[in-house]
């Protein structure tokens, strides 16, 4: 990957008279795009922070609203355990909606950190959504296709999820390779046997 410079250098130029500096204020020119002040180490070390981020706020959320749930359902519903609901015994029904409670905190805590962290940073946002973008176009272009995959060959990490680092991600690049070279020999060895 190549380094993002967080500055352009100016050339040099000669030092303006005082009638070209009047025509250079006059005439409007195009403003130059500004390049992302983030490195990309930086912004691997950012997705790894908010991976790691994320996994402890669900892990510590979920127990939390499956707890929470049923603490709430157990002092507010007073029920018979012989009773069923469609069939099914009340306590079986309060343990299933506990469950349902924490595996909904578990989904929506990345996604709220998420919201939350883009409110809080806005001047990073759109430095980092460009980074983004261009992160995910190398990750589909040197990826193995989703067609090879089989009983005999498996995909390593398609979305690029394990990439936290320079280190990690050649060593993605290197299981991608060996992917795409495996595919081409079984292609190859099943077109012997056909033949």
């Amino acid at each position: 990957m190549h380094r993002h410079q967080s500055t352009l250098a100016s050339p040099s130029s000669p030092k303006p008279t005082p009638a070209s500096s009047s025509a250079a204020r006059a005439t409007p020119t195009p403003s130059q795009p500004a390049q992302p002040a983030v490195t990309w180490t930086e912004y691997l070390s950012l997705r790894k922070d908010m991976r790691l981020r994320n996994q402890i706020f669900s892990f510590v959320m979920s127990p939390m609203a499956f707890v929470g749930a049923t603490f709430y359902v157990a002092a507010t519903y007073q029920f018979d355990p012989t009773e069923t609901i469609m069939g099914i015994e009340s306590p079986w029904i309060v343990g299933i909606g506990a469950m349902t409670v924490g595996a909904i905190a578990a989904t929506m805590t990345p996604v709220s950190l998420e919201a939350l962290w883009r409110v809080v940073n806005p001047t990073k946002v759109k430095k980092l959504d460009a980074l983004d973008r261009e992160f995910y176009r190398r990750i589909q272009k040197h990826r193995a296709h989703a067609s090879l995959a089989g009983p005999q060959l498996h995909l390593f990490d398609y979305y690029g999820a394990t990439v936290v680092s320079r280190e990690t991600y050649r060593k993605w690049l290197r299981k991608q390779r060996k992917t795409k070279q495996k595919a081409e020999f079984l292609v190859q060895s099943s077109k012997i046997k056909s033949a």
